[in-house]
């Protein structure tokens, strides 16, 4: 197939590239930062510049979107942000699918629309009730997506994480913090009492259910390991995974965060044909191993 990737400069956009060139398809990465991957071709363009789009779309046979505000935290900080990039710049990417004749699309949507305290573990039925401007846009964005002409699958990622996450910005997720921190014997800090839990998945993972929903699947559905780990444990496997001396503080909870996480991943099984492979202390060993051969430390 050949596929165009929103966001594809990006943690999950790069990992994507690879994998899916790796599995034989034409891939070509959209990103207002410039691309590069030499199994790939590289457009560099914003997502609500519909006629780039359009023309950067021409001849794929699908897109995957991943551009987007990604941080809950952040969204707090400036909502009409997470208004543009996520519900217009989504509705402008599949008006120009539309237009260029691009058959399929699939897109990121987020664990975050199902709000702080949804029941659990909780299933693509149970009503979105997003607490933060970034949950409330990724629900907005599914919308979209259902009203569009162009057959569109909406993946609820859950929280993803392996080599090649930022950790370098103050809304850094969890596990790439905790990782650079632990290996130069930093504190790690966790925001609230640690007992919140979280459903990880690891970006290969990711990658591979990406893949399947660009021929199956349809609606909203759930990606995740199906497993939750509270943040105080993966914060003590960290420290000895990264064999570190690294001691934990912690800081007031954080706005917009929930405090419970776990998907039931049955949808995916069933539709996809897609169960997680990777082990929490399997992509934390890969992961850590990445921190700490690369230059970002």
């Amino acid at each position: 197939m050949r596929i165009l990737i929103t966001g594809g400069a990006g943690f999950i956009g790069n990992n994507l590239g690879t994998y899916l060139s790796g599995k034989g398809h034409d891939i070509t990465l959209y990103d207002k930062e410039q691309a590069s991957l030499a199994s790939c071709a590289a457009v560099q363009g914003d997502i609500l510049d519909q006629a780039a789009l359009e023309q950067a779309l021409q001849g794929h046979d699908a897109v995957v979107h991943l551009a987007a505000m990604v941080s809950a935290t952040e969204s707090v900080a400036h909502p009409e942000k997470a208004e543009e990039i996520n519900v217009q710049g989504s509705t402008t990417v599949l008006a120009a699918a539309q237009a260029a004749g691009v058959s399929r699309a699939v897109l990121a949507s987020s664990a975050a629309v199902y709000g702080e305290s949804p029941a659990t573990p909780t299933s693509e039925v149970e009503a979105a009730q997003p607490v933060s401007p970034y949950g409330d846009s990724k629900a907005r964005m599914e919308d979209v997506a259902a009203a569009s002409a162009v057959s569109t699958c909406c993946l609820r990622i859950f929280n993803v994480y392996g080599p090649g996450q930022k950790a370098d910005s103050q809304y850094a997720a969890a596990i790439p913090a905790f990782i650079t921190r632990a290996l130069n014997n930093e504190p790690l800090t966790i925001y609230g009492d640690g007992e919140q839990t979280r459903d990880f998945v690891y970006v290969t993972d990711l990658c591979r259910a990406i893949e399947l929903a660009l021929t199956k699947g349809d609606g909203v559905i759930n990606i995740a390991s199906g497993n939750a780990i509270t943040i105080s444990r993966l914060a003590e496997t960290v420290i000895r995974l990264a064999d570190s001396s690294s001691k934990v503080v912690h800081e007031p909870a954080r706005a917009g965060d929930p405090r419970t996480s776990l998907a039931d991943v049955t949808k995916a099984k069933e539709a996809l044909g897609f169960e997680a492979s990777t082990s929490m202390e399997d992509g934390l060993k890969e992961t850590i191993d990445w921190y700490r051969n690369s230059k970002s430390l």
